[in-house]
């Protein structure tokens, strides 16, 4: 079963922090110029937690952790979790930046629990159940 595509194409992040948005936005825009930058996105991503501990948001504070642990192990964003088809309009990593701008959305909220599900396992499960 694929991923939900509605979700995946949303570009725009429906976060009520403005700065936390403003800091996905850097993020994304370092990855799409320039791939996982890890030594620029690692930075920015610590200080998003930073604004998630604040306001007392448990998951996007874990997997904002998760996520910037695994890019300093691995060098890039390895979890594979939506379906190849959307891959091509938006990488792994980029979805990742949307559930964590809106994650109050329900279906954004199961999947940032799954992601850190996966994050968690890696690299035991490198890839969603389906694939």
């Amino acid at each position: 079963m694929p991923k939900r595509a509605s979700f995946a194409r949303k570009y725009s992040i429906n976060m009520n922090d403005p700065q936390g948005r403003d800091i996905l936005d850097r993020i994304r825009e370092i990855y799409r110029a320039n791939g996982p930058v890890v030594d620029q996105i690692t930075p920015l991503f610590k200080e998003f937690r930073e604004r998630a501990v604040k306001s007392d948001n448990p998951l996007v504070t874990k997997v904002s952790r998760l996520a910037y642990e695994h890019l300093e192990a691995y060098g890039d964003f390895l979890v594979k979790y939506i379906d190849e088809d959307l891959e091509q309009e938006v990488s792994n990593f980029e979805y990742l930046l949307q559930l964590l701008g809106d994650p109050d959305n329900k279906y954004n909220k199961e999947d940032l629990q799954e992601m850190r599900d996966y994050l968690t396992a890696y690299p035991e499960v490198p890839v969603t159940p389906e694939s």
